[in-house]
This record gives structure tokens, sequence and C-alpha cells, in this order.
């Protein structure tokens, strides 16, 4: 958070790969350039479940609304 809080000062861009999913302050996700999620995180911030295609959308347009500026799901396979 402290990271973030120096990069917003410097008008840096921070991109984040926020793994492993643990709880972490939704208010900061605004501050990023970029998140970065596999489907089990993404499932666990958006609280989606995601079993397929569709769901993998969902739960990126929700966490989307959380980090606008822009979301990467990676699927694993």
């Amino acid at each position: 958070i402290y990271i973030l809080e120096m990069a917003q000062a410097a008008r840096r861009k921070v991109i984040l790969n926020l793994a492993p999913a643990r709880p972490f302050p939704t208010k900061y996700l605004q501050m990023l350039y970029l998140l970065v999620v596999n489907e089990k995180e993404a499932e666990f911030f958006s609280g989606q479940r995601i079993n397929t295609s569709p769901q993998v959308e969902i739960a990126a347009e929700k966490l989307f609304r959380l980090s606008p500026s822009g979301v990467i799901v990676t699927l694993g396979e």
C-alpha cells in the first residue's frame, strides 16, 4: 500500500499481480494502472464463480469496476 501511495504521488503507473488471493483494500485498486489476476484470484476478488468463458468475462467486468484502468485475467491449461 505504501508503494501504491508513493507511485501515485510520483505520477507513476503500477501494475499489480495480486497473488496469492488474500484480502486487499479495494480502495487501493483505483490507484492501479493494471490489475493482473489468475482465475482463482478473479473468483476471490469478484465473487463470481468461474467455470466458463462468459463467467470469466463477468468476473473481469466486476474487477474493472474496482480497477478501471485495466484488468488481465490469466487462465490455466
